[in-house]
């Protein structure tokens, strides 16, 4: 993390890590007023996580999948760069 390709990698997880936390929560919100905010607040991650793409590699494609990943609300606080946040 002492260099801007460090904190741009990290950045780049934090990001994903958003993005496949708001699609898996989807599924457990039944307002639809919030399921409304919470896939506004998606689209605005993913859309967070295209520039950092576009930054670490310019000549890359920032949107290399059609579907991002899901990720279930109790398996998040287990990805490495959360546990390792302290965010339990």
């Amino acid at each position: 993390m002492n260099t801007q390709d460090g904190i741009l990698k990290i950045a780049e997880a934090l990001e994903m890590t958003g993005v496949g936390a708001y699609n898996g929560a989807a599924r457990e919100i039944s307002d639809k007023t919030y399921l409304g905010v919470a896939g506004s607040i998606v689209a605005v991650e993913a859309r967070h996580t295209a520039i950092v793409r576009a930054l670490i590699n310019p000549n890359g494609n920032p949107v290399p999948k059609s579907f991002e990943e899901v990720t279930k609300p109790q398996d998040v606080l287990n990805i490495p760069i959360v546990a390792s946040s302290g965010a339990r």
